[in-house]
């Protein structure tokens, strides 16, 4: 497959080993959380042109189409000085210098686990740690790489967009990938790094926001990020910090 060759040619040389390539899977994370029950050699890339049952946070559906996407599964174990908690902000950070740089399309942060342009919601992320007592994480990426017309939006009120007019060919996707994987063990080796590089590329910061948590929701001015990962907000209470949820824009 072009594709599998072009990621070996292109990979950091840890990942080459455990790169996996599929044409369609159910869910690169599910794969690898069953592939983590036999014990592997890590780390593992898992990369799937389609995905039959994407997964979102929050159990959510992730819709995954054939070849105007991409999606691909890291499964690794954090290095030791690393907080858990900002796994998912440095995939993020990867994954806009990525884009920029494979791409050269300009992208912004959303928090916690999205990545924005123009057009819409152009990338998800969801970082999971393994079942069990196993101390491994999986850290999986879905990016809207050309416009479907069967999609629509990705939340309500959150519309689906693309970073590029027209499907790119395998080795511009197998670039995108291996400068994430490049960039992504660059900063969890270096987690001061982290949530600089976040608030310089962060969306809708100084604006008006909505912070939809499970039982409760805060509306507040988006003012910055603590150094833990979490969101600050201005609200009616004054500055307050959460780590979870779901913004949208006032």
């Amino acid at each position: 497959m072009a594709l599998t060759q072009a990621l070996q040619n292109q990979l950091p040389e840890k990942w080459r080993a455990g790169l996996q390539v599929f044409d369609r899977i159910d869910s690169t994370n599910l794969e690898a959380a069953r592939q983590l029950e036999s014990d592997p050699q890590l780390p593992l890339l898992l990369v799937a042109s389609a995905q039959t049952a994407g997964i979102g946070r929050r159990g959510r559906t992730f819709v995954s189409p054939a070849a105007t996407g991409l999606y691909w599964t890291a499964v690794f174990t954090l290095p030791a000085a690393t907080p858990q908690g900002l796994v998912t902000p440095a995939a993020g950070v990867a994954l806009q210098a990525a884009v920029t740089s494979a791409l050269d399309v300009p992208t912004q942060l959303k928090w916690v686990n999205d990545l924005i342009n123009a057009s819409g919601k152009v990338a998800g992320i969801l970082a999971q740690a393994a079942s069990g007592n196993c101390p491994h994480l999986i850290v999986g990426i879905g990016i809207n790489l050309a416009p479907d017309p069967k999609r629509q939006l990705a939340a309500p009120g959150q519309p689906i967009g693309s970073l590029l007019p027209a499907i790119p060919d395998d080795a511009t996707k197998a670039a995108l990938v291996a400068q994430w994987a490049a960039h992504f063990d660059s900063l969890l080796r270096q987690a001061h790094l982290i949530m600089p590089a976040f608030r310089a590329h962060a969306a809708w910061l100084g604006e008006l926001v909505t912070l939809s948590e499970p039982a409760h929701v805060t509306v507040g001015r988006l003012v910055g990020f603590a150094d833990d990962g979490a969101i600050i907000l201005d609200t009616a209470n004054g500055e307050q910090q959460f780590h979870d949820g779901t913004l949208r824009r006032r």
